[in-house]
This record gives C-alpha cells, sequence and structure tokens, in this order.
C-alpha cells in the first residue's frame, strides 16, 4: 500500500486544511501530549491517525506552514531564512522526545521506529 493512500491528510501540498495536521496529531496522542519532553507512566505508542504515517506529524504539519510562510515572501532567501532555523529547532527536538520514548519504552518504541519515517512519509 503506497504511504499517500494511507496519508490522505499529506495530500495537495498548501491546502489550507494541512494547519488542522498538528492539532489532528494532538488529539490522536490524547491525554499523552505534553508541550514538555514526559513520558506518562501508562504511556504507549499511538498508531493511529497521522501517527500511521510518521512519527511526529504535528512537526510535519508546522514545518509545511513555515514553508507556506517563507513561500509567501517570494523570496527563495525568505524561504531559507524561515525553514531552515525552525527545521533545525524541530530536528533537535525530535532527537530529544526520541532518546525519552526508546529509554522509557525500549524496543517496542524501536521496532515502530524501524517502520515509520519521522517527518516526511516514505523519505525521513
Amino acid at each position: 500500500e503506497d504511504e499517500r493512500s494511507r496519508c490522505p491528510w499529506m495530500r495537495g501540498f498548501g491546502n489550507p486544511g494541512r494547519a488542522l495536521c498538528p492539532r489532528r496529531a494532538i488529539l490522536s496522542l490524547g491525554r499523552f501530549f505534553t508541550v514538555n519532553v514526559a513520558i506518562h507512566a501508562e504511556q504507549r505508542i499511538v498508531r493511529h491517525g497521522p501517527y500511521r504515517c510518521v512519527r511526529h506529524p504535528s512537526y510535519t504539519g508546522l514545518l509545511l506552514a513555515f514553508v507556506g510562510l517563507g513561500l509567501s515572501f517570494g523570496s527563495s532567501l525568505s524561504l531559507a531564512a524561515v525553514v531552515v532555523p525552525i527545521t533545525g529547532a524541530m530536528l533537535c527536538r525530535i532527537r530529544v522526545e526520541e532518546e525519552a520514548l526508546v529509554n522509557a519504552l525500549g524496543e517496542q518504541y524501536a521496532s515502530c521506529a524501524t517502520g515509520t519515517k519521522r517527518l516526511i512519509p516514505g523519505i525521513y
């Protein structure tokens, strides 16, 4: 099965509905969502909703929103000025989150991570 068919929320780059992606990711996590990196005692791996496609769908949605913002300025320099620092910050945050998840959930999270990309289905 093609990842794009499993992830209809990734279709139509630039779609205004893309802003719902982070919200949908947060709703899928439910009580496990926190702003700070924290593992709940009952933490489990979520594999439904946008988490079927990527491990960090909220960041995917935010990154796409910032790409849209950068493109709205009409220059590649503006695009780079917006996207590069945000991407760097997200990648650092992802590393911290994944380290916490591996420490807490061990092989269960590691096996999930090998089957699902971080931000872009089928790519990264």
